[in-house]
């Protein structure tokens, strides 16, 4: 069956995961606190399998891991070098940590929910167009940079029907797509740090905040705030 195969790594030893060709359906589940499994190429796991991570930790390296489904994690990390993470599924992290993902897919939308102190690094959305949208479902916690890369005038990244507000510890680079739907995103900038907003193109939505009282904040291009947005 497509959906009944399940790889779950076990004891705490290093693993790799190698893939020169063929296509992986299975759900693949990391649960053991002191293993830790690494990609040792490029890897693509398909819409009827998923990532789970409660344990350990996933190196991903200077490879690409194409999850076109869901992503699920309650512990342990999920380490990126200069390699990506790309998730078109919905994303879920009760604990954790994720250094780097991107959100991409253009004919998904998907969810991204967080809770339980999980936090990801830099978060970047790209190749969103025709409609579709990545939405916040939860705030979130964003320790680096969030970007938006790429999408239409209707989609990248919305918030569901209540506020949302991303704890952004880094910069925000807008290219492309649209940062907020109506009026309930919010980008919190946290920290004592100085912090960097660049804007190419795209359209801000999102309400814009800053609270810290050390923190210092500063355009590094001309930057628009729409109507629905603050």
């Amino acid at each position: 069956s497509a959906t009944a195969l399940r790889i779950s790594f076990f004891g705490d030893t290093t693993h790799t995961i190698t893939q020169t060709a063929g296509i992986v359906n299975a759900h693949i589940r990391l649960d053991n606190a002191s293993e830790i499994v690494n990609l040792a190429s490029n890897l693509t796991i398909t819409s009827t399998g998923s990532l789970t991570v409660d344990l350990g930790t996933l190196g991903i390296g200077t490879f690409t891991l194409n999850l076109d489904s869901t992503f699920t994690q309650s512990g342990g990390s999920v380490t990126v070098g200069s390699g990506n993470f790309d998730v078109q599924g919905n994303f879920t992290q009760t604990g954790g940590s994720v250094s780097d993902v991107d959100f991409d897919g253009n004919a998904h939308n998907s969810t991204i929910n967080q809770s339980g102190g999980a936090t990801i690094g830099n978060m970047s959305v790209s190749q969103v167009a025709g409609g579709f949208f990545k939405l916040v479902t939860s705030d979130l916690t964003v320790t680096g940079n969030l970007t938006i890369l790429s999408g239409d005038g209707t989609s990248a990244l919305h918030a569901s029907g209540a506020t949302r507000t991303i704890n952004l510890g880094g910069n925000l680079i807008m290219t492309q797509g649209t940062l907020g739907n109506t009026t309930q995103l919010r980008i919190s900038f946290v920290g004592d740090t100085t912090h960097t907003i660049t804007q190419t193109g795209g359209t801000v939505n999102a309400h814009i905040r800053l609270d810290n009282a050390n923190e210092i904040v500063n355009l590094a291009s001309s930057f628009t705030i729409t109507s629905t947005g603050s």
